[in-house]
Parts: structure tokens; C-alpha cells; sequence
């Protein structure tokens, strides 16, 4: 199988397999906040969550939109969450939403988020 990738059915079986999982680290060229969502529904106890964005411009490929629902599932299941890295579209309010919600956090690492700093204040 020639240029063959992990889709997200495939880490979606394989962290299901993986009960006692506590990090997640994952080059994608596309997902969708519904497998974001399943990922911090089956496993709310990850402390570390890097998921980097091969093509970090490129929206959430259902909606065209932002990857926030997502992103926003990661940080409220996984309460004990220490560090988050996140690379791709993103809108302001996950931003609000990680401050209220990631009590843990230690770190938070974003690049390509867009253009706007409103979510910050």
C-alpha cells in the first residue's frame, strides 16, 4: 500500500484499544471535530494532547469551518489536561473555553490559530 495514512476510523480503533492511553500525539493532513469529540469522550484522562495540522490552514473538512467544537470536547473531557498543542483553525472562543475549563494547564502551545486575539481578553 503505497502513500497509505492513518484515517480517523483507524485511530479511532486504535485508541479504543487502548484504555489506560494518557497521550495523544497526531500528524493529520484532515480531520473533523466529531472524531475529536469521540476521542475525549473514550478517553477523558489524557494529561497531553499535541495534534499538529500537516496543512494547518485547512478547516475542519465537513463544516469549512474551524476545528473549535472539537478542540472544545478535548478540553472539557479531559479535565486533567497539562498540556495542549494545537496546529489549525481555530476561532476565538475555544480560547475563552480552554481558560475556563483547563484548570491543569501548564502548557499551551498554538500556531495558525488566525488572525484575531479576541478570544484572549
Amino acid at each position: 500500500m503505497p502513500n497509505a495514512s492513518l484515517t480517523e476510523r483507524g485511530l479511532m480503533a486504535v485508541l479504543a484499544g487502548c484504555p489506560k492511553l494518557h497521550l495523544v500525539l497526531y500528524f493529520c493532513r484532515q480531520l473533523e471535530d466529531a472524531a475529536l469529540d469521540t476521542i475525549a469522550m473514550i478517553h477523558p484522562n489524557l494529561i497531553r494532547f499535541p495534534l499538529c495540522s500537516v496543512k494547518p490552514q485547512t478547516p475542519e473538512y465537513l463544516t469549512l469551518g474551524p476545528l473549535d467544537t472539537g478542540f472544545g470536547a478535548i478540553v472539557h473531557h479531559c479535565k486533567g489536561s497539562w498540556r495542549l498543542s494545537f496546529s489549525g483553525i481555530l476561532a476565538d472562543w475555544v480560547f475563552y473555553y480552554i481558560a475556563a475549563h483547563t484548570k491543569k494547564l501548564e502548557i499551551l502551545s498554538i500556531a495558525f490559530v488566525r488572525n484575531s486575539d479576541l478570544g484572549f481578553h
